[in-house]
């Protein structure tokens, strides 16, 4: 998934509520004294996805209609939840609600493009990374997530050459390394996709999972 780990969650909860957020920087909330907003962010484990869900829909409503950032953070929030769950049409209206909002968030489109990929409409994923990528076009996971389309494609060269400029970016991805190695597979390189995927495991242990 798509880094939605924004580091002003106190703020953004307040802003909710309409209060103005201290100069000095939040102490990291516990999990007994978190509002709605910050449940809903919550990627740190604290709650159970069912909490989170109930708790997007709770600080949704209690949200302003023209608090633009809060409420694109709060739809993409529940829509990976949606997704997460296989409830797809769920998830694209709530992604789709968050662009309607702020057609510059880069990661309602690539949530989207999971989406397309979990329901086998890999030229629309595709479309929804390159919308992403206009956006963002440093974000290592969206060019990933193209080669993998590619890849189930069996376009293998535009496979390679999205997978290569993912691990330019960002060389520690572990699914881009592990991705490439089923390429180099599908073309014959096997020595290049053992490493590949070693390199893959070095990283991330369940890569393949």
């Amino acid at each position: 998934m798509k880094r939605l780990v924004p580091p002003i969650l106190a703020a953004l909860a307040l802003a909710v509520v309409g209060v103005r957020a201290s100069a000095q920087p939040a102490p990291a909330p516990s999990a007994t004294t978190m509002t709605p907003a910050e449940v809903c962010l919550d990627h740190q484990g604290q709650h159970e996805d069912a909490e989170r869900l109930k708790a997007c829909g709770d600080a949704l409503a209690a949200a302003s209609d023209g608090d633009i950032v809060v409420r694109t953070r709060l739809l993409v929030a529940r829509g990976l939840y949606y997704y997460r769950h296989s409830q797809n049409d769920l998830a694209l209206k709530d992604f789709d609600a968050a662009t309607a909002l702020d057609p510059k968030n880069d990661a309602a489109d690539y949530d989207r493009g999971l989406v397309m990929i979990e329901i086998g409409r890999l030229d629309r994923a595709i479309r929804e990374f390159n919308a992403d990528l206009r956006l963002d076009p440093a974000d290592a996971d969206a060019y990933s997530a193209k080669g993998e389309c590619y890849r189930r494609l069996e376009d293998n060269l535009l496979a390679m050459e999205a997978l290569d400029t993912a691990l330019r970016i960002q060389p520690k991805l572990a699914l881009a390394w592990w991705r490439r190695g089923l390429v180099k597979d599908a073309l014959g390189d096997a020595a290049g996709a053992r490493s590949d995927k070693q390199q893959a495991k070095a990283l991330d242990p369940d890569v393949d999972k």
